[in-house]
């Protein structure tokens, strides 16, 4: 039985990166902005969905999820990120963001650990149903998983505050102003 989860998650992760590909595919879409940033809210829940089950479809080995294992979801993520990234460079009417990339990122990094959340809060009715020995990962990988969090936060605010300032820097003061950066 939990080798048939790890499979339809599996196969709901490859389903969901293709939804991804084909919304990544449209020239564009007349979305009304509601708040800055939602675009990069849309990526990380978008991503977040897809970090969610990329992290489902990979078996649990005694006791629970290696920290190998959650790397591999986490650098599936992120490549399958920058990819999408990179592909929307070629679409009509879109453009690649490094910005994206890092909303990418961030969403798979929060459905991951909504992923092991979920593990730990439903851990005994998975464990009782499946019939499983063990569900949850080791302290140390949530720990390393915490520890990757923190450190990827603190890149992407530096890169959030940096990058910005460094291209405003490089333009001529009536530049920047005419074009609001």
């Amino acid at each position: 039985m939990p080798l048939l989860v790890h499979r339809l998650s599996r196969l709901l992760a490859i389903a969901w990166g293709g939804v991804i590909f084909l919304l990544s595919s449209q020239h564009g879409f007349d979305i009304p902005s509601l708040f800055p940033g939602q675009d990069k809210l849309m990526h990380a829940l978008v991503f977040g969905i897809f970090g969610f089950l990329v992290m489902g479809s990979l078996p649990a080995a005694a006791p629970g999820y290696t920290s190998r294992q959650a790397w591999a979801a986490i650098a599936v993520v992120a490549v399958y990120g920058i990819l999408d990234e990179v592909h929307q460079r070629f679409v009509p009417g879109r453009s690649a963001d490094v910005f994206d990339v890092i909303a990418d990122i961030t969403g798979g990094l929060i459905g991951i650990g909504l992923g092991f959340g979920l593990l730990y809060a439903l851990a005994d009715t998975i464990r009782d149903g499946l019939q499983l020995p063990y569900l949850l990962p080791s302290p140390s990988v949530v720990q390393e998983l915490v520890a990757a969090s923190v450190l990827f936060s603190v890149f992407t605010g530096l890169v959030s505050a940096l990058l910005p300032a460094f291209m405003a820097s490089r333009l001529e003061p009536y530049e920047a102003i005419r074009t609001g950066e």
